[in-house]
């Protein structure tokens, strides 16, 4: 999927739109990248967002493929995937 979908052009054409929060208070937010590729595995796969994030932290390809890695931080909660179908 490297070579098919034009991440980097999609990033660029969805970045104004992503808001961050102030990074003083509330969770940190997750790259713009990480987040869509986690939006394509749920459209790809008929996932849920409850379902999502459960391979997201069960399944080490699927954690691989958005560059989730358990040791420097965490998988994106079922509300924080909901809010990428808004």
């Amino acid at each position: 999927m490297e070579e098919v979908v034009p991440w980097e052009e999609l990033e660029e054409l969805l970045q104004p739109f992503y808001v961050k929060q102030d990074r003083t208070v509330g969770r940190h937010p997750y790259p713009l990248g990480m987040l869509l590729r986690i939006h394509f595995l749920q459209q790809w796969y008929c996932l849920g967002d409850e379902r999502m994030e459960e391979e997201l932290i069960d399944v080490l390809v699927v954690r691989a493929f958005p560059g989730i890695d358990l040791l420097e931080g965490s998988v994106p909660d079922e509300s924080t995937i909901m809010a990428l179908g808004a």
